[in-house]
């Protein structure tokens, strides 16, 4: 497992564009891979904890599976004389998928309990609870032992960072019970996220254990956009100060995380490693400012501290000044979320969206601009500012806007086609008169719509 996790890790950032570059660099890897192999083998110690987890092959094919894996990602093809054709663009690297696990033989219900965890001193899974079927939540505690179930999505609050290392470490011990066929898989650690993900696409396993500490850094998101995804169980282990209890904004963004990843049953570790149900902590208040003009951005003091706060954002994406666009988008709109800040401070700033409504014959709201800070990313504050743009396009008479269209990057289309948008043919596409006011598609966009429907008609005076 750590063998091919270096193999994935170092194909899918080979920097070089050459066939012959890449495959000297996986070959180096495929050496490297078969020393991590044979170090773990050794008989000194305790074998690495990914190597309990999970077996993907010998290494004796490592140098296969690597040219094979070069052969796939090469993305600079040569002519049959041998001399380089022009060079395509780089297409952008599409996230890891976890795959849908595969039903277990001789398991009919996602209630039965297919692992049990100990945290107490003295507990020991020792399988007696295998029989019992679990409540609604697929997840339950007793006798400081966690007993889950296939449709689990718990969370263990209270632990420290090296306690959870051990937990992870010790997945195939005797204190542990687990059903012959699971297939399970960790991620556990920081600097390795992305590869130990990898390492989990491979295997599809039917149970995921995850340190929270691991996937909370802002450039992991697509790490936990995986795991939000995910079909099968999930146990989250609260590690550190990675803690929805620690308190202020950090508790707040793991509380939001947690619920991202439809964490229904959680529990703490407290004093005695007695262990007590907790509450999923609830969404923290959001609203919206929206129809903001840009003679509002420049002469309300409040809202120009959001346009300094949304303009970092707006440099790493859009390569734009916030207000300078505004300018060149005539009669566009702005709509801040923020979360409220308490007793008079300052507001935070959560995502920005810039959208225009074009009146008959278009009929149409274009939204040309959704932002949302990296380490507020997978929390549904993307999902807010579209529901209100699409609130708001439903709300207008249909003489005035029926649809709602925009170009989506191909990374972020299954996200529009979860709200209810549909691709539009190239030859539909419904441009502007005013030629340049008319956004301009990127390479490999898609241009898709939201149709509104019915009118929605007021309720009678009474």
């Amino acid at each position: 497992s750590v063998a091919r996790a270096l193999v994935v890790s170092l194909a899918g950032r080979c920097d070089t564009t050459s066939r012959a570059g890449k495959m000297s660099v996986l070959a180096s890897a495929a050496a490297t891979a078969q020393g991590v192999v044979a170090a773990a083998a050794a008989p000194a110690g305790e074998p690495p904890m990914a190597c309990k987890l999970a077996s993907l092959g010998s290494t004796s094919d490592l140098s296969t599976r690597a040219a094979s894996f070069s052969d796939q990602d090469d993305r600079s093809p040569t002519s049959s004389g041998g001399s380089p054709k022009a060079s395509a663009p780089l297409a952008p690297r599409r996230p890891l998928a976890l795959p849908t696990p595969s039903a277990i033989e001789g398991v009919k219900s996602k209630r039965r309990v297919v692992l049990s965890l100990p945290f107490g001193p003295d507990a020991v899974a020792d399988g007696k609870a295998a029989a019992a079927s679990l409540p609604a939540g697929c997840a339950a505690v007793a006798g400081g032992v966690l007993s889950v179930g296939l449709g689990a999505r718990a969370s263990v609050a209270g632990l420290s960072s090296e306690e959870a290392a051990s937990l992870c470490d010790d997945l195939s011990g005797g204190a542990v019970y687990r059903l012959e066929a699971l297939c399970m898989a960790a991620i556990y650690d920081e600097e390795a996220a992305e590869a130990q993900l990898a390492v989990a696409c491979d295997v599809a396993p039917h149970l995921l254990i995850v340190c929270l500490s691991a996937v909370l850094a802002p450039r992991w998101s697509g790490v936990r956009a995986a795991l939000r995804n995910f079909k099968g169980a999930l146990v989250v282990l609260e590690d550190g100060t990675a803690s929805a209890d620690a308190g202020g904004d950090s508790g707040e963004e793991v509380g939001a995380v947690l619920r991202s990843f439809g964490i229904t049953s959680r529990w703490s570790v407290g004093d005695g490693r007695s262990m007590r149900a907790t509450p999923v902590p609830a969404a923290p208040a959001t609203e919206i400012l929206g129809d903001l003009r840009l003679r509002d951005l420049e002469q309300d003091p409040t809202l120009a501290a959001l346009v300094s706060m949304a303009q970092p954002l707006y440099d790493e994406y859009f390569h734009e000044d916030l207000l300078d666009d505004l300018r060149c988008k005539e009669n566009a709109r702005v709509a801040f979320l923020i979360r409220p800040g308490k007793d008079g401070a300052t507001p935070m700033f959560c995502g920005v969206l810039v959208y225009k409504l074009w009146g008959p014959p278009l009929r149409v709201m274009s939204v040309q601009r959704v932002a949302v800070p990296a380490r507020l990313r997978m929390l549904g504050y993307g999902r807010q500012l579209m529901r209100w743009a699409m609130t708001k396009a439903a709300a207008l008479p249909r003489s005035q806007c029926g649809r709602v269209t925009l170009c989506a990057m191909p990374d972020a289309i299954p996200f529009y086609e979860r709200l209810g948008f549909s691709p539009i043919p190239q030859d539909m596409v419904e441009q502007p008169a005013e030629a340049d006011e008319a956004p301009a598609a990127l390479p490999d966009a898609l241009w898709m719509e939201y149709k509104c429907g019915r009118s929605v008609k007021p309720p009678p005076k009474r």
